[in-house]
């Protein structure tokens, strides 16, 4: 039988597939091209020689079990005299010396079946491997993703309620806070008016220590009572429904300009290069954005400097860009990062009183606008603030 395989091992060379022809010993007798190349051997490297000595078990991987599992399935079929059908293994392919030397991890399904004699023993094991490296892969590609997708899914349901559960306690800070801040108007303005009474009607009886305590009572009071309008202000922003529509600015900003003391000629010098150019945006809200940093532009100056402030815009890419321009003491890159931020005071309050809330106002108008603000400033240059919003119809 066995001078069959022999004379046979020229026709089994070139057979398709991968096969071994084992002796019930587990001696190589015969392999195909397709086997070699898989296994990345060399015909003379394999015959004659013992299987498990041509692929020993690899101590490097302790998942590849691969080797050992084989050598109980070819005992199973000289046991039994029966074909053995392997589940997939994982084998652990070293590749020559020249290309590396490194392992190659592939995933075969074999099969061994029996040759029987005329005397109905195995002479030979026929070994048979598929190679389903690849379908293993993308079945753990497909895996991996259903587990990201799954993941991803789960994350966006916890995200989802965790955002829910943050607006509702948002929205509760910011009814408590509106609440509160609205609340504490009514008493402050009555320690603030009875100071006042006290001041006016018993001024005269009063020491200069009392009526400086009086007075400091009274600043302190308009000051707070400003800081809570601004809360306010800021607060209203976030509940209030914004529909924007064309904003005739040119108009707008001489309205403001007009009504304030404090930016008349003799007090500032506000220039506006008309036309300035209309934008879609919330009129309510771009007053006040257009307010505070006019109020800015006209407080932030040394002392003994008079303000001088340019307004003007320019267009671009259906954008309109309203500047506001001064001759102020300029921010540095740090109190730039902090500015648009509540609370966020750059001077120090006994040069310049201010609330810090009312460039937080300018920028969450912006926001709920759909618009940008921005500026741009060095110290004792001045600063060019700026609101960016779509344009409106000429």
């Amino acid at each position: 039988m066995e001078s069959d395989f022999l004379d046979y091992q020229k026709l089994f060379k070139s057979a398709p597939g991968r096969y071994l022809v084992l002796k019930p010993d587990f001696t190589i007798v015969a392999a195909t091209d397709a086997y070699l190349q898989a296994t990345m051997t060399k015909r003379d490297e394999v015959l004659g020689r013992n299987l498990f000595q041509v692929f020993p078990d690899n101590p490097h991987d302790a998942h590849a079990t691969g080797v050992r599992n084989l050598k109980a399935s070819l005992e199973r079929v000289l046991q039994n005299k029966a074909a053995d059908v392997m589940t997939t293994q994982k084998y652990d392919i070293r590749r020559p010396q020249e290309d590396g030397g490194a392992f190659e991890e592939r995933y075969w399904d074999p099969t061994n079946w029996p040759v029987f004699g005329e005397d109905g023993e195995v002479t030979h094991i026929i070994h048979r491997v598929d190679d389903v490296t690849e379908m293993v892969q993308l079945r753990h590609t497909a895996s991996v993703q259903d587990e990201l997708r799954k993941r991803a899914q789960e994350l966006e349901q916890a995200v989802a309620q965790r955002t829910a559960e943050h607006r509702e306690t948002i929205a509760e800070l910011e009814a408590f806070c509106y609440s509160l801040s609205h609340d504490m108007r009514a008493p402050l303005r009555a320690i603030q008016s009875f100071s006042q009474l006290v001041l006016a009607d018993c001024g005269d009886g009063l020491n200069s220590e009392c009526r400086d305590h009086l007075e400091k009572s009274i600043r302190s009071a308009e000051r707070l009572d400003r800081l809570i309008t601004e809360v306010l202000a800021f607060t209203r922003l976030s509940k209030q429904e914004i529909k924007t529509t064309a904003v005739d600015v040119d108009k707008l900003v001489r309205q403001l300009v007009s009504e304030r003391e404090e930016w008349q000629p003799i007090n500032a010098d506000i220039q506006i290069e008309s036309p300035l150019l209309p934008m879609l945006g919330h009129e309510a809200s771009l007053t006040q954005c257009i307010t505070n940093l006019l109020s800015n532009a006209a407080k932030f100056v040394l002392p003994g400097v008079k303000p001088h402030v340019r307004v003007y815009t320019e267009a671009f890419d259906g954008v309109v860009r309203l500047s506001v321009q001064d001759n102020g003491i300029g921010i540095d890159a740090d109190g730039q990062r902090r500015l648009f931020q509540m609370f966020q005071r750059i001077q120090s309050d006994d040069q310049y009183q201010g609330s810090g809330v009312g460039l937080a106002i300018v920028r969450k108008a912006v926001e709920r606008m759909s618009g940008k603000v921005g500026v741009e400033s060095e110290p004792q240059k001045g600063s060019h603030f700026w609101v960016e919003l779509p344009k409106g119809p000429s």
